[in-house]
């Protein structure tokens, strides 16, 4: 929230002049980057089963801040924070509100649990650090 306040607060300084900054504050679900993490999601984490429905896949965060970093934003904008979470599964709830990505950056999720675990386990389980083929 810290980060987020002070983004927002240089975006506002900013507005209007020749240095304006405009920030996409990123929102990410939960994506787990060690065997741990993913065991933890698929025993419901901490929510009682709801993990799995605030899932982030590696690839789905990768094509998020390739959106984010290359969108062409409106000159008036100076600041927003933006959601990212996988696809809910069938039979899930949706938590995250998805709108202002899709909006703002034209980015909707394209994967949805359990896409992307399987590289996870494959890399390692001191974390995730094959980033090949995020974007």
């Amino acid at each position: 929230m810290f980060a987020e306040g002070a983004a927002q607060s240089l975006a506002a300084q900013t507005a209007g002049t020749a240095n304006q900054k405009q920030v996409i504050a990123a929102r990410f679900a939960w994506c787990p980057r060690t065997a741990s993490d993913v065991a933890n999601m698929e025993g419901g984490g901490s929510g009682g089963g709801v993990a799995v429905d605030e899932y982030l896949s590696p690839s789905d965060a990768g094509r998020f801040c390739l959106a984010a970093a290359s969108a062409e934003l409106p000159s008036d904008f100076s600041y927003q924070a933006v959601a990212c979470c996988s696809k809910v599964p069938e039979g899930g709830v949706q938590r995250w509100d998805l709108s202002e990505a899709k909006a703002l950056l034209g980015w909707e999720p394209a994967d949805t649990w359990p896409d992307g675990v399987r590289e996870i386990l494959a890399d390692n389980d001191g974390g995730y650090t094959n980033v090949d083929g995020l974007f």
